[in-house]
């Protein structure tokens, strides 16, 4: 009896799983065809190039203070290494990715101007 309770939970979640999504797709439609089309949950004249800048505007607003989080522990680590090869080359690292960070954050921001440039977008 116990192999039949193991085998039967797997599948009764994944057949709850597909009745959920079954049930909230024909929702969704049902919704769809009395107003004629599906809204979009972004915004009214929302492109992808919004959604692009949307992104990577949150990574800046996350990555640049742990960024700058990181070159204090960087240099806090420079600072306590007391001469010890091992500490110092940690340290070294630790700024090394933490500047690499940085820098992937800049050129991110950077190629999406370039992509608004090149695109023509407003």
């Amino acid at each position: 009896m116990p192999t039949l309770k193991k085998n039967l939970t797997p599948a009764l979640a994944i057949l709850s799983i597909a009745l959920i999504t079954a049930i909230a797709y024909v929702s969704i439609s049902g919704e769809a065809s009395a107003q004629g089309a599906i809204q979009n949950p972004l915004g009214a004249g929302t492109t992808v190039m919004d959604v692009i800048n949307r992104v990577i505007d949150f990574a800046l607003r996350i990555l640049t203070p742990l960024a700058v989080i990181m070159v204090l522990l960087a240099g806090l680590l420079y600072m306590t290494a007391g001469g010890s090869e091992e500490k110092v080359k940690k340290a070294h690292t630790a700024l090394l990715w933490a500047i690499i960070g940085i820098a992937v954050v800049l050129v991110a921001k950077s190629v999406e101007i370039i992509l608004r440039n090149i695109f023509g977008a407003p």
